[in-house]
């Protein structure tokens, strides 16, 4: 597998800019590298280099809300409404279940919907979203929503009392041993579109959405501490981790927080994240006790992303 990957990351070399694929199998793990975190400076990545994430952050903020069911501070039937009265004028008919897995209904806004750079905030997208009607009856369809985990963002910071990066840290971070990651953090590479430095990719306006920024190794140590256990127990994992239907766009599976990833050699569970300049991927094969975390800094670079996690996972 180590040297298939090498394969691939040669032949990629220079074609993209840059990528980390770490690969777990049991309790070994081995990392490799290629290409430049930052072109204009010349410098080559690293292991230990900083991504954001991208909506890998879905993942972990649905373990945070699983985590207040799992204390019966929350309940998955609890309503927008049951939790933070007044944020939608719906709220009484969506449900954190619905939230969660992506079945709401609520109308995910468009660029041409939201106001100028200069005024936008995190409660942006809740607000243009909250004065359109829903766009099906919630429960009855699926359609990826990142304003639905901004809401879910605001129910963590409702029931707990803390700003969201603080509960992020204090109930994931901290106990799944994530010690270079943060909610807003600062990357330390540069994403390209086109071998160009692409734009500022804006997840400080959706930090429950896509707003993490982590190592691979911080990734694989989140996915590995909840497949295991330690964030969660065994029944709300195996909840977490059951289809509910499909989504669209993408036309995939998904549960609470969890997309999965239909390989040659199996069904695989985590999440994929794109955004301006990046693509991300982290996947879970389960019965073979194998995972891969891919991080590439490139805006054309999913379906070189998608060829590192089958030849981990596949090959």
């Amino acid at each position: 597998m180590a040297q298939r990957i090498e394969e691939q990351l040669n032949a990629y070399e220079g074609v993209a800019t840059g990528a980390i694929v770490l690969v777990r199998m049991g309790d070994q793990t081995r990392t490799f590298t290629s290409g430049m975190a930052d072109v204009k400076h010349r410098r080559r990545m690293r292991p230990d280099d900083r991504f954001p994430v991208m909506s890998i952050t879905k993942t972990m903020v649905a373990t945070a809300v699983l985590q207040l069911v799992a204390t019966r501070r929350l309940s998955l039937n609890d309503t927008v409404k049951d939790v933070v009265p007044g944020l939608l004028p719906q709220g009484h008919r969506i449900t954190m279940r619905d939230l969660l897995s992506h079945r709401a209904g609520l109308y995910d806004p468009r660029d041409e919907d939201l106001p100028a750079l200069s005024r936008m905030t995190d409660d942006s997208l809740i607000e243009v979203s909250a004065d359109h009607p829903l766009e099906f009856r919630p429960g009855t369809s699926g359609s990826y929503s990142n304003v639905g985990y901004e809401v879910l963002g605001k129910v963590v910071e409702q029931v707990t009392g803390e700003p969201l990066g603080d509960a992020m840290e204090h109930n994931i971070f901290d106990p799944a041993g994530m010690s270079d990651t943060q909610l807003l953090g600062s990357p330390s590479v540069q994403g390209y579109y086109d071998s160009k430095a692409a734009p500022d990719p804006y997840v400080r306006f959706i930090p429950a959405a896509g707003g993490v920024v982590s190592t691979v190794g911080d990734v694989d140590r989140f996915y590995t501490a909840l497949s295991r256990g330690d964030l969660l127990d065994e029944d709300l994992v195996a909840t977490m981790t059951t289809p509910l239907g499909t989504i669209e766009p993408f036309n995939v599976d998904y549960g609470l927080g969890v997309w999965f990833d239909r390989e040659s050699c199996g069904v695989a569970w985590g999440h994929s994240g794109a955004g301006p300049g990046f693509a991300t991927k982290a996947w879970t094969l389960p019965d073979a006790n194998l995972s891969v975390v891919v991080m590439v800094n490139d805006g054309d670079g999913h379906t070189i992303a998608d060829g590192f996690a089958t030849a981990a996972l596949c090959d």
